[in-house]
């Protein structure tokens, strides 16, 4: 709505503004996710009312950047929700097929190789039942974020399933053992 930038200085937006010489003018907010918010403003140096028409377009502006920046957000969901686990946050089992595809290109391509460890945890059932699944859900994200931060920052760990982790560990050298004597 209609904003007088005098005793404003506390927004770095309208401190800006006002530094310029803007003196009064209309400002417009956009929700754009939790914790964002997109601002918009259109001013005047004078005191001058900002003409209706002005504003109009304004809003229409503000209402399209609005659609854009929802389905911008709407579209980032629906990517993490294809290719992430809901509980862990890591990769999940389409994105970790997409990383072992790249890596082993990668590998041939630079006459490396690539480890793959699968990790499945026995008796993982015995946690739910006994201690229910809210246990069980914080034991497999205690067990993400260890395997996490025990690998590479070029590594990958990945949940595939219920109890079922992998670490992609890329880049690893190629020991050639052809011409060993030890035959």
């Amino acid at each position: 709505g209609p904003v007088s930038l005098a005793n404003r200085s506390s927004n770095k937006l309208l401190s800006a503004l006002c530094e310029i010489g803007t003196t009064s003018g209309y400002a417009v907010s956009i929700p754009v996710d939790v914790g964002h918010v997109a601002n918009f403003f259109i001013g005047s140096k004078s005191n001058a009312v900002i003409a209706e028409h002005d504003i109009a377009q304004l809003l229409e502006f503000t209402n399209r950047v609005a659609v854009a920046l929802a389905n911008s957000v709407w579209r980032r969901k629906l990517h993490f929700q294809a290719h992430f686990d809901s509980l862990t946050q890591l990769p999940n089992l389409r994105m970790f097929k997409d990383i072992v595809e790249a890596s082993i290109t990668r590998a041939q391509r630079d006459n490396r190789c690539v480890g793959v460890l699968f990790i499945d945890l026995d008796e993982f059932k015995d946690v739910n039942d006994s201690l229910g699944h809210s246990a069980g859900d914080l034991l497999l994200i205690e067990i993400a974020e260890r395997l996490s931060d025990s690998v590479r920052k070029t590594d990958t760990v990945a949940r595939i399933g219920g109890d079922e982790f992998v670490v992609v560990i890329p880049d690893l050298k190629v020991e050639d053992h052809s011409a060993s004597s030890d035959l």
